[in-house]
């Protein structure tokens, strides 16, 4: 999981991070990055080149460099007994 923080948003609260931050400690992988000075909307240029770069960064990390080599050679397995998760219904 990749989370993102503008240092100065006033649209989402910081207290929505870290409660994100503390909901994912099962995940695989969890990485954290604030753009400083970047508001919600990204509205600097300089910003969007920030968040562009750990977008990519963190995507090829996750592609190509964060698995041991073992992990990436070894085929998965799929579990057939467990039938595919449903998407949630709408309320």
């Amino acid at each position: 999981m990749l989370l993102i923080e503008s240092e100065h948003d006033t649209i989402v609260p910081q207290a929505v991070l870290s409660s994100y931050r503390e909901a994912c400690t099962e995940a695989r992988s969890l990485t954290y990055r604030c753009i400083a000075d970047a508001d919600h909307g990204l509205t600097a240029e300089a910003d969007q080149r920030n968040y562009t770069q750990l977008l990519v960064a963190w995507l090829k990390e996750m592609m190509f460099g964060a698995r041991p080599a073992a992990a990436r050679a070894a085929p998965v397995a799929e579990d057939t007994s467990v039938a595919p998760e449903s998407p949630p219904k709408a309320i």
